[in-house]
């Protein structure tokens, strides 16, 4: 089945909002056998709407449009699709009663505008959105079929898992199985992995391996599909297993697992506690901590000191050492983890100062320096770092690089390592 993506709005095409909903949408449906040939995005304009969807169905089978299903003028997905398929659109009255009744549910009137997200091309269906207002549609005309979903990611996500891929699935009556498993590793980059495992890639044909990098985590998709489900679980799970085995300690995760969530599942796992003192990266290495339900069992505070004051009055960080060495150094970035540690009585303490810039540099101490330290009882070690990316980028490398070192300790004490 060839399929194709459409993302409509204003906002995609002038990049004020980032099309994550195409991404997600083409990865789903390769669990269903489906493979994306092309992604489009549109604008709002009626014209581009209809043109882009008669453009795709002149190649493809399966059509999936995100956006444009709202109660606004400029929601217009839905008479795109009439006009592109020459059919008229007709109310829906059992999505009329549901949506009426979901405005009643929040205790308020629904708008006159609400009434056309209940219009549907004719023979067509609207897809019940119980988290918005805004119903998805499916459209069939002959072996072709268009799916339309809300663009608001948590709706679209919705109604793609619980309603669209189960009915695709059903429509495609396919004995193909999707398999695939990630490899997430910290700490190199595409060119350094791919020496480590390249040759590996190469072993079976029917396996296809993918590295995509992100904020300093390189992730290994190792995915295959066939007949067979069981022939197609073993040569991916045997293939993902040589690439963990051959990376080691650069691997922190599989599938879904993140760098924090790693790191806080393995505090929690050993008892133990961190504190965390940030400068330049502003609190974002606490916020990345603190997002990972029940962390509240394993962080126990955070401290940004941005001044230098600040440093020494809640950190203890001796005001002749920031003055010996400034306060973009190893000492310093190892007095922050050992201050962080000591006040919070935690048992590890994460320390980071750095120039996130753009500007800040000097030839001495260049923008992108950072140094990122971590304390316990038995010491402390300092990371030296020399990141190029901007000032968003600079920061996000430094906090999970605070992580990484964290977790390489807490590795260090786990009995399987």
């Amino acid at each position: 089945m060839k399929a194709e993506i459409l993302s409509i709005g204003d906002e995609l095409v002038h990049g004020a909002t980032v099309d994550t909903n195409a991404a997600e949408i083409a990865r789903a449906l390769l669990r269903c056998d489906i493979e994306v040939e092309r992604v489009s995005v549109v604008s709002d304009r009626f014209a581009d709407i209809t043109g882009a969807i008669r453009d795709a169905m002149s190649r493809c089978d399966l059509l999936m449009i995100t956006g444009g299903l709202g109660p606004t003028q400029d929601d217009i997905t839905r008479d795109g699709i009439a006009a592109a398929l020459d059919l008229p659109l007709e109310m829906d009255a059992p999505t009329l009663e549901r949506i009426e009744a979901r405005f009643a549910s929040l205790g308020r009137p629904m708008p006159e505008s609400n009434r056309v997200q209940a219009l549907v091309p004719r023979g067509g269906e609207a897809i019940d959105n119980d988290r918005g207002t805004a119903p998805g549609l499916w459209v069939e005309t002959g072996s072709q079929c268009i799916v339309a979903m809300p663009g608001v990611p948590r709706e679209m996500r919705h109604l793609l898992e619980d309603r669209v891929l189960p009915r695709l699935d059903r429509r495609q009556g396919s004995a193909c199985c999707y398999h695939e498993r990630l490899v997430h590793t910290f700490g190199h980059g595409e060119s350094f992995i791919a020496e480590q495992v390249g040759d590996l890639f190469q072993r079976d044909g029917e396996v296809r391996v993918s590295i995509t990098v992100r904020t300093g985590v390189t992730t290994l998709a190792v995915r295959s599909q066939g007949t067979k489900a069981v022939h197609v679980r073993e040569a991916v799970d045997g293939l993902a297993e040589l690439i963990v085995e051959r990376l080691g300690k650069w691997v922190f995760g599989r599938d879904g697992a993140s760098l924090e969530a790693t790191v806080v599942g393995a505090l929690k796992a050993s008892g133990r506690t961190v504190a965390t003192a940030e400068s330049c990266t502003g609190g974002l290495l606490a916020e990345l901590l603190t997002s990972i339900p029940g962390s509240s069992a394993a962080f126990e505070a955070g401290f940004i000191t941005y001044a230098n004051e600040a440093k020494t009055r809640q950190l203890g960080v001796p005001a002749d050492l920031i003055a010996a060495h400034g306060a973009v150094s190893e000492p310093v970035a190892a007095a922050m983890a050992e201050g962080a540690r000591r006040i919070a009585q935690a048992d590890f303490g994460l320390g980071i100062t750095g120039i996130a810039g753009p500007d800040g540099g000097t030839p001495e101490k260049p923008v992108g320096l950072i140094y990122v330290a971590c304390a316990d009882e038995e010491g402390v070690r300092v990371r030296e770092c020399r990141f190029s990316g901007d000032r968003a980028l600079n920061r996000q490398l430094a906090a999970r690089t605070a992580l990484d070192l964290l977790r390489r300790r807490l590795a260090r004490e786990s009995p399987s390592s």
